[in-house]
């Protein structure tokens, strides 16, 4: 966050080099935690291959809202008509 607040692209050079600087890369779990981060990061240019996962995430939680609506206005309905 840091490196970003700087205008700095938050790569892992960049990001090792501010928690470096920091004195807290051993803390934070070195050199394997910082590749674990950055292997569990959408970066901006691979932004193509995450879109249609996201566009598919948030059509399916449309559809579940949908279907949620129509569920709890049957339930309603059900309940006005005792």
């Amino acid at each position: 966050m840091r490196a970003i607040a700087k205008g700095i692209q938050a790569d892992i050079i960049n990001v090792r080099a501010e928690v470096e600087g920091a004195g807290e890369y051993e803390q934070i779990g070195g050199e394997e935690k910082l590749k674990e981060v950055a292997a569990s990061c959408a970066a901006h240019n691979n932004w193509k291959r995450y879109y249609p996962k996201l566009e598919e995430a948030r059509y399916r939680r449309s559809l579940e809202y949908l279907a949620s609506d129509m569920v709890h206005k049957a339930r309603d309905r059900e309940l006005k008509l005792d």
